[in-house]
């Protein structure tokens, strides 16, 4: 009995200790922002988050853009790093809008989960008040933790459709199967049962980072409509550049099946200008 006494007082200990760590170094480990890699330029700007921080944004299109997207990014780059990236998606026609979260590139304040959410709320309502894009015709990305902010926004706002890139069901369950603090940060595994906005979940099979079973099972948990498209042999960063044109035109047909579904509603008679269903 005894014996069984000190075994859960260390079991005590460490469950205390653990949970201490996270709740006191948890934004520093999850939110890694790297310094500052550009200036504010051209097609930048900044905007106000409901939390008051100012938001470094930046906005990329062309001529024959029709739908806005817009990208949350993984948290070890910033707004800097990205324009290559984004490039693709205005090549399909897109008006690209990404942003900094709070503490990262040019945006002011502190990182959290929190500030995350605030911030991409601040984007969305630019894109549809500002920009003038009907929720139809605006999309979200999230790559990596920007799946958070983005699923985020997806059961709070009305969209056209969500993509998630190498996004974990939640931060604890990347270092630990099971939950063993009774709270976690992004618990993507929970939001995603709330939505019902068009979802696209892309994965690399060989992520090292995030396990190629989160994104399956995101999938798995997801409400109807849904696709997939699982990129062989990528890792966690390299999802795009592995799937090469492939991957561009997934998320291009998405679209047009989002689009079509839209379409296709109307002349039904079943109303979907929110953007939640098909």
């Amino acid at each position: 009995m005894r014996k069984m006494i000190q075994i859960l007082a260390v079991l005590g200990v460490m469950w205390l200790s653990l949970w201490l760590l996270v709740s006191l170094v948890g934004d520093a480990m999850l939110f890694p922002a790297p310094p500052p890699s550009y200036r504010l330029g051209p097609g930048m700007g900044v905007l106000e988050s409901s939390a008051g921080d100012r938001i470094a944004f930046l906005r990329m299109r062309d001529a024959r853009s029709t739908h806005a997207l817009i990208v949350s990014h993984g948290n070890g780059e910033d707004l800097g790093m990205l324009s290559g990236y984004l490039r693709g998606f205005v090549a399909l026609g897109y008006d690209v809008i990404s942003y900094d979260y709070p503490g990262y590139g040019l945006s002011s304040g502190k990182p959290s989960e929190a500030g995350s959410y605030a911030a991409v709320e601040s984007v969305y309502s630019y894109v549809t008040n500002d920009l003038g894009y009907p929720p139809e015709r605006v999309f979200a990305l999230g790559r990596s933790l920007g799946g958070g902010p983005a699923l985020k926004l997806a059961t709070s706002h009305p969209l056209a459709g969500l993509i998630l890139e190498s996004t974990f069901l939640s931060a604890q369950r990347v270092y630990m199967p099971i939950r063993v603090i009774p709270w976690d940060r992004f618990d993507n595994a929970s939001m995603i049962r709330k939505s019902t906005v068009p979802l696209l979940v892309v994965h690399g099979t060989q992520d090292q980072v995030v396990p190629f079973s989160h994104g399956k099972r995101l999938w798995e948990l997801a409400n109807d409509p849904k696709l997939f498209f699982w990129v062989e042999g990528a890792g966690h960063n390299d999802v795009a550049s592995n799937g090469s044109t492939a991957y561009l035109e997934t998320v291009d047909e998405f679209r047009k099946w989002v689009d079509r579904s839209v379409r296709d509603s109307r002349r039904t008679g079943d109303s979907r200008d929110d953007g939640s269903r098909p």
